[in-house]
């Protein structure tokens, strides 16, 4: 699991959020590595996207995990314990695009299920666009304000 969360991250985004854990700063080197890695513009903005990355990985598949874990669990009579670690793993193999499934037959048995195939899709379109396409759309969605309507 942790594997496919560090593919999912990028090696060079999980290596400076490490430099930022352990030495609390970062050369101009990681710097302009995170800075490609994310595709911020500034220097500065570095630690906040890495941050942002973070919190948005972990929201999105949390999100998804809760909705996995109540299906296996009310759906399928899992005990809580094996719901859980389904619908975290599933969601975190999903949303990281990694393809693996707990199950001998993967997630076949489930095609008929929406409230499994579905999170599950989700989590996979959302994985594969990626943070600098996520957050394109997000401020593209964004409501703009009336100074921003008025022509020069």
């Amino acid at each position: 699991m942790a594997l496919i969360h560090v593919g999912g991250m990028g090696v060079m985004a999980l290596a400076t959020l490490l430099t930022l854990a352990v030495r609390g700063k970062l050369g101009l080197r990681s710097t302009l590595v995170a800075q490609a890695e994310t595709k911020t513009i500034a220097l500065g903005d570095v630690r906040r996207v890495i941050r942002r990355v973070i919190a948005l990985i972990l929201g999105l598949e949390a999100i998804v995990a809760v909705l996995l874990t109540l299906r296996f669990r009310f759906g399928y009579d899992d005990v809580w314990g094996s719901a859980i670690w389904n619908g975290v793993f599933h969601a975190g193999s999903a949303f990281n695009n990694a393809g693996f499934a707990l199950r001998s037959d993967s997630l076949v048995s489930f095609v008929s299920d929406p409230w499994i195939v579905l999170p599950i899709c989700a989590a996979v379109i959302l994985g594969g666009l990626g943070f600098p396409v996520l957050r394109r759309l997000a401020a593209a969605g964004a409501p703009r304000t009336v100074g921003h309507c008025i022509p020069d």
